[in-house]
């Protein structure tokens, strides 16, 4: 099916070879181009990218691991494609892929919306099932899998437009870039939610979450930057979040996955 806007993914990446030839082989097949700022990777991720013809490759500027610049990357993300003028941004981590009716969505899409937010789908165990259960943890937060009913949702589609100077919070240096999470802040009004085109989220299923190396670094992270946080009760806190006690899964609808 071919495409009707001019859509430019951005990505912000680092050692994700178990993941990205995936997420590149389903982005190659709608997206005009493929924005990838690096931040240091050391595995085999830069030699699968380049392989891609629609991938325009940066490299960050090298900086301690333990501050998630996670912000001014994706800044970058959104300077870097600024010369190209999409019609569209679609804003993605590498372990996250969106479902084959993305094509038909744009090509139908309201162009008076300016920012959508897509159900985002954690895998879970493997992937065939995702994630649904919901409870509170012994520290009192709440935590919600099931992206129909009520769990996180993040915005990923963007309507460009060349005349707005889009901004990151560069203050934020370790967790989300605020409310839009993927998106800028200052991206103008209306926005809404699709409903039937969903972002499988891979990264719960990979090695390095499944061994909790994932939220071990993050915790590290989060102390550095914050240095009135205790680094073992943030370690304590990530487990909780992902504590299987009231584990439900759900299976994958098979039309959210690519051929």
């Amino acid at each position: 099916m071919s495409i009707r806007y001019n859509i430019i993914a951005g990505l912000g990446i680092k050692d994700e070879e178990w993941i990205i030839d995936k997420t590149l082989s389903a982005l190659n097949k709608f997206c005009s181009k493929i924005i990838i700022v690096d931040d240091g990777s050391t595995d085999n991720t830069e030699n699968i990218c380049k392989s891609y013809n629609k991938v325009e490759w940066h490299v960050r500027k090298k900086h301690d691991w333990r501050v998630r610049e996670e912000a001014k990357q994706r800044q970058e993300i959104i300077d870097y494609i600024k010369p190209h003028n999409p019609d569209y941004v679609l804003f993605l981590d590498a372990d996250e892929i969106p479902s084959p009716n993305i094509i038909n969505f744009i090509n139908n899409i309201d162009t008076s919306i300016n920012l959508w937010k897509f159900p985002w789908i954690h895998l879970w165990r493997d992937d065939k099932h995702y994630r649904i259960d919901s409870y509170k943890t012994d520290t009192g937060v709440h935590i919600m899998w099931d992206p129909f009913n009520g769990a996180q949702r993040k915005y990923f589609l963007m309507k460009f437009d060349k005349n707005i100077n889009y901004e990151y919070p560069l203050e934020v240096m370790a967790g989300g870039c605020g409310k839009n999470h993927m998106a800028p802040l200052n991206v103008p009004l209306p926005h809404s939610t699709i409903e039937n085109v969903v972002i499988i989220h891979y990264g719960k299923i990979s090695e390095y979450f499944k061994t909790g190396n994932k939220d071990n670094d993050y915790a590290v992270m989060r102390c550095f930057t914050n240095k009135h946080m205790n680094l073992q009760e943030r370690i304590k806190h990530h487990k909780l979040c992902r504590s299987e006690k009231t584990l439900k899964l759900e299976r994958v609808n098979n039309e959210w996955f690519w051929d």
